[in-house]
């Protein structure tokens, strides 16, 4: 109902009016978000081909690792697995399901030989110094292509990722849970930028108030909490055999070599 006096104006909208046939909405490449979505819809174009989401088999080693049930001597709860998805779905991968291995290099070779029709096996354990040669000298037998041995952080050093023979990639995260999440959280989106062709999203920055010097050759990573005014605070050392650490940090941090107060780092955002 127009108000007397109002102006007469043609709010009509024409088909067409903001896009002609053949504008692109989005590169090659970009995020298909709610928005782009949304444009999508907006231009008649109901259907898009995309790559992805990347489907992951995971894989929790370790005898002492128990999922259900009381503990045993030297057994410790798998506090990781149950939350894996969420951390997965964080880097855009979908979890397909969750499997406890027993360190065994037979029961190993034989899952990983394994038709699965997932693009990655997301494989917590398995990593560490001694059971690094293992894993490495099974992978070298199947044929497999050893992409990243090792990466310059701590925690989460022992990170491997390597092609299978049949075109999986394999990402070995280490069995400490913080350890785990802190590998996936720095090298999981960049694995599914390489298999997607996806353009690497901008990197997310903050200021760091409480840092001492980072001293040693490897990069830490840390969890931190936003502060008012901005500024990011770290939540205290991280104790890699659970993720309480975590309970009140919005992201982690990435502090090379020579990081101190207020110096502007590289944040990994986690779910919430």
């Amino acid at each position: 109902m127009r108000a007397p006096g109002a102006p007469v104006r043609d709010d009509t909208r024409r088909q067409g009016e903001h896009w002609s046939s053949g504008t692109e909405l989005a590169r090659a490449g970009a995020r298909v978000s709610a928005a782009l979505a949304s444009a999508a819809l907006s231009a008649e174009a109901e259907t898009v081909t995309v790559r992805g989401p990347l489907r992951a088999d995971v894989v929790m080693t370790g005898d002492e690792i128990r999922a259900v049930g009381p503990l045993g001597p030297g057994e410790t709860r798998d506090s990781l697995g149950p939350v894996m998805p969420e951390f997965l779905r964080g880097c855009d991968i979908e979890s397909t399901g969750l499997w406890h291995l027993a360190d065994s290099r037979d029961l190993l070779r034989s899952w990983l030989t394994l038709k699965s029709h997932a693009d990655l096996v997301v494989m917590v354990g398995a990593t560490g110094r001694g059971a690094a040669d293992h894993l490495r000298t099974l992978l070298t037998d199947l044929g497999a292509r050893i992409i990243v041995e090792r990466i310059a952080i701590r925690p989460g050093g022992s990170t491997l990722v390597a092609q299978l023979p049949d075109g999986r990639v394999l990402l070995g995260l280490p069995g400490n849970p913080f350890a785990a999440v802190a590998a996936l959280l720095a090298v999981g989106p960049a694995v599914v930028d390489a298999l997607t062709l996806r353009t690497p999203g901008p990197t997310m920055w903050g200021r760091l108030s409480d840092a001492g010097v980072m001293e040693g050759e490897a990069t830490r990573i840390v969890g931190v909490q936003q502060h008012p005014g901005g500024v990011w605070r770290s939540t205290g050392p991280a104790h890699t055999p659970h993720l309480a650490g975590l309970i009140p940090c919005q992201a982690l941090a990435i502090l090379p070599p020579g990081t101190g107060r207020g110096s502007l780092v590289e944040l990994l955002p986690l779910p919430r």
